[in-house]
């Protein structure tokens, strides 16, 4: 992600992670806020790696990876993504359609299929 993306992210989110700096502490800026919860999102790291990585506390990371997707789910998700029409992809499957990209809708296979294939099958197992 570019330092722009984040900036404009950042600015789309602003009012609703904005704090106020008080005596006891300064507030972490809304930038670093939105940084933190993409690089949770991105990376799946644990909060302790964050935490250093930003040079925060564990519990201040874990309050901001929450107060950022909360934000993002109230502000960018109506926004930005959009859910796929699921009758249409049932009807693609159903006719074996290729659609635009050339390659076959899968069907999903379930362990007692006999059409599931293990991605270990023809393959040797080493030992490491």
């Amino acid at each position: 992600m570019t330092r722009q993306t984040l900036f404009e992210i950042a600015d789309v989110l602003r009012p609703y992670l904005m704090r106020r700096d008080t005596v006891m502490r300064s507030a972490v800026p809304v930038e670093e806020r939105v940084a933190i919860g993409v690089y949770f999102l991105a990376s799946r790291s644990c909060y302790r790696t964050i935490a250093h990585v930003f040079q925060k506390g564990t519990s201040t990371i874990a309050s901001v990876v929450v107060e950022v997707c909360l934000a993002i789910e109230h502000t960018l998700l109506k926004q930005e993504v959009r859910v796929m029409d699921f009758s249409k992809v049932n009807r693609l499957r159903e006719h074996g359609s290729r659609g635009e990209c050339g390659h076959g809708v899968p069907r999903p296979s379930l362990p007692g299929d006999a059409g599931a294939r293990s991605p270990w099958k023809g393959r040797a197992l080493r030992g490491a």
